[in-house]
C-alpha cells in the first residue's frame, strides 16, 4: 500500500472516455478530473506542476490552467509534480504476464497433464 497514491473511485471513467460510442462524455469525464484534482491539491495546499504523456497533454494543458487560477499554495514554497499517463505508456504490464490464451488458460482452469477435461 502506497501512502502517496490515490484513486477517485471511478472505473466508468475509462470506459466512457475511450468509447468511440460515447464521445459526447469525454469533455464531461475530463472536467470532472480536472475538478477533482484541483480539489485535492487544495486540501493539501499545495501548488503542483503538471506533467503528462503526449496523449495526456490536453488534460495536462487544462488541469495547469484550473490549478494556475487557484493560486493554490502561495504561502507554501513546496510544490509538487502530477504526472498524467494513460496504460499506452505502461511499458512494464507485457512483463507481468503474458498475453496468448495459453497462458489465461493455465491460470483460470486445472489442467490435468495439460489438457482440461468437463
Amino acid at each position: 500500500s502506497e501512502s502517496q497514491v490515490f484513486h477517485f473511485d471511478s472505473p466508468e471513467d475509462f470506459s466512457l472516455y475511450y468509447s468511440p460510442t460515447f464521445k459526447e462524455y469525454k469533455k464531461p469525464v475530463e472536467s470532472e478530473i480536472i475538478s477533482k484534482i484541483c480539489s485535492v491539491c487544495s486540501i493539501i495546499g499545495l501548488s503542483p506542476v503538471v506533467r503528462s504523456s503526449v496523449s495526456m497533454k490536453p488534460i495536462a494543458i487544462e488541469l495547469q490552467k484550473e490549478l494556475d487560477s487557484l493560486k493554490i499554495g502561495s504561502e507554501n514554497k513546496k510544490t509538487m509534480n502530477i504526472l498524467l499517463l494513460d496504460r499506452s505508456c505502461d511499458w512494464s504490464a507485457p512483463f507481468l504476464h503474458e498475453f496468448t490464451y495459453q497462458a489465461m488458460v493455465e491460470d483460470l482452469l486445472e489442467l490435468d497433464d495439460s489438457s482440461y477435461k468437463y
